[in-house]
């Protein structure tokens, strides 16, 4: 148990999931293995798969339910401001919607919209309704509000069904809240100076058209972040994306396949280099002028230039960093492509995934860890998961 010096306080909100009687273990497990103070509220869907009595005899604390909203005062903002961390465990699809679009409708959603301390959610679900697009909009939504979403797990649901949709295991979300309420992150890569690309590049035809690709950035700016996390110097290349540039660390934007490698030559040397931009491979000769729609020939003429192969260069080069890493985004033949592209780019790992399998844009990713010495599949988990899991093996390159 945690001494009474580093006690904290977590609200607890339940939802309308047919996983609410393990919130039940959750709050027993984080009372009596870590001196945790939690304060549990029903929502509306909640109150029908649990009773306050239950909470609050577990926890200790008043139970609060959508009929405390009025009648306790200023209750969604003093309750937010009197905690550590608030725990939406389980997260049904209803109250994930809710909370994605900003609403304040009853008190568990008004805690969630005035906090001021970090959010974990842990979402239950019937499968199809999680691999709803809707849902994974909602998501991805609450991703870039820097909202730590648990992935819920692969098994037989309550409805009976297969699929992704269980309630990750308490273990797991144990694990997640020890993280973010005790574990100070030791810096175990200072010193140590990362270069990180992300993005696609855009070549343009004319001062109007371009190519490019669908490749949002994500994970490199989520690798970018859990190596700043780590301690480590990060310089991020990146091509145009929507995306906000991470805090404390430095940034440079580029547009083409030629800016991006002077940027990566540039900020070398370096001891990291992850290569996760998807750099267009041909470029099209640039004309000045519009090329008109009905000049047929001249989009048939249209000269077509070779870009360099920037990870190929910097790991043949005397500059190569120490670790260098690829990423492979295939649609046949994942693993024998990825290992192809190990050997002609000489790089120490190359991370694999399969783009038929909606990477592009999305806040998940499914991917094949692959070295000269082994291939790893790892499961699907968010991009910053697979990010902060990447971050732990590089961390244990260096060790």
């Amino acid at each position: 148990m945690h001494s009474s010096e580093e006690k904290k306080n977590i609200l607890l909100i339940v939802s309308g999931s047919i996983a609410a009687y393990r919130s039940l273990e959750l709050i027993r497990l984080l009372t009596k293995k870590y001196n945790i103070s939690v304060f549990p509220v029903l929502s509306k869907g909640g109150e029908y798969f649990v009773t306050p009595l239950s909470l609050q005899a577990l926890s200790g604390n008043q139970c609060l339910t959508p009929q405390d909203w009025f009648t306790t005062g200023m209750t969604h903002i003093l309750l937010s401001r009197k905690v550590d961390l608030i725990l939406v465990c389980p997260a049904s699809a209803n109250f994930i919607s809710r909370i994605a679009n900003g609403m304040a409708d009853e008190l568990a959603t008004s805690l969630i919209l005035s906090a001021k301390v970090p959010i974990l959610i842990a979402p239950a679900m019937n499968p199809e309704m999680w691999q709803n697009p809707a849902t994974q909009d909602n998501i991805n939504l609450l991703l870039t509000r820097k909202i730590t979403v648990i992935s819920p797990e692969k098994g037989l649901v309550a409805c009976g069904e297969y699929g992704v949709g269980r309630l990750a295991e308490l273990s797991f979300i144990e694990s997640k809240i020890k993280e973010i309420l005790f574990d100070k992150k030791e810096k175990k890569l200072k010193g140590k100076r990362a270069l990180v690309t992300a993005g696609p590049t855009q070549e343009s035809f004319d001062p109007i058209r371009f190519i490019t690709n669908h490749a949002s950035g994500k994970q490199g700016y989520a690798l970018a972040e859990a190596l700043a996390q780590a301690g480590a110097t990060v310089t991020l290349i990146s091509g145009p994306t929507a995306l906000p540039s991470p805090k404390g660390i430095e940034v440079k934007r580029i547009t083409t396949a030629i800016d991006m490698e002077k940027a990566v030559k540039n900020s070398l040397p370096a001891d990291i280099f992850v290569s996760t931009a998807a750099v267009a491979d041909w470029r099209p000769e640039f004309s000045s002028e519009k090329i008109k729609k009905n000049t047929v020939s001249s989009l048939k003429n249209v000269q077509w230039h070779e870009n360099p192969d920037i990870l190929k260069n910097i790991c043949h080069s005397s500059q190569k960093p120490k670790l260098t890493i690829g990423f492979a985004a295939e649609t046949t033949s994942l693993i024998e492509n990825a290992v192809q592209k190990l050997k002609n780019k000489n790089c120490d790992w190359v991370i694999a995934n399969n783009v038929k399998e909606g990477v592009f844009n999305s806040s998940s990713n499914t991917i094949s860890f692959i070295s000269a010495r082994n291939i790893e599949h790892w499961p699907k988990m968010t991009k910053i998961e697979v990010a902060e899991l990447l971050v732990k093996k590089i961390i244990s390159f260096f060790d």
